[in-house]
């Protein structure tokens, strides 16, 4: 079986850069893609969440987070997400001249995610 393995791995690498007579293989990752494009807004949102709340998200948070999200009202992604931020963490974003570099950075990611979500 190990050799049978290695077989076919070599002879798929062989394919994509040795030989360019035949055309490459065409991956078809758009489905995978959504899920990634998802799971990656999901991760911002939680980064996000925990730096203006300083502290972890637990499991059950996390389920709590995309129940808000989902009923959020907003007409973009970054619009429901911060509406789910305020409900969640029940504080004010503070001003942008006093939030903290973690803060910054989430919010950040979390609107580069949402935009990239939109735009799918």
């Amino acid at each position: 079986m190990h050799f049978y393995m290695c077989a076919v791995i070599t002879s798929f690498y062989e394919l994509l850069f040795f030989n360019r007579q035949h055309p490459l293989p065409v991956l078809n990752l758009q489905a995978e893609d959504n899920t990634l494009g998802k799971e990656e807004f999901k991760e911002a949102l939680f980064n996000a969440v925990e730096a203006l709340i300083e502290h972890p998200v637990s499991i059950s948070g996390r389920s709590l987070i995309m129940s808000y999200f989902n009923d959020a009202k907003g007409d973009t992604t970054l619009e429901r997400a911060i509406e789910t931020m305020k409900k969640y963490s029940q504080i004010d974003f503070p001003p942008v001249e006093e939030r903290n570099k973690k803060l910054k950075t989430a919010l950040n990611r979390l609107a580069y995610e949402a935009g990239m979500w939109d735009r799918e």
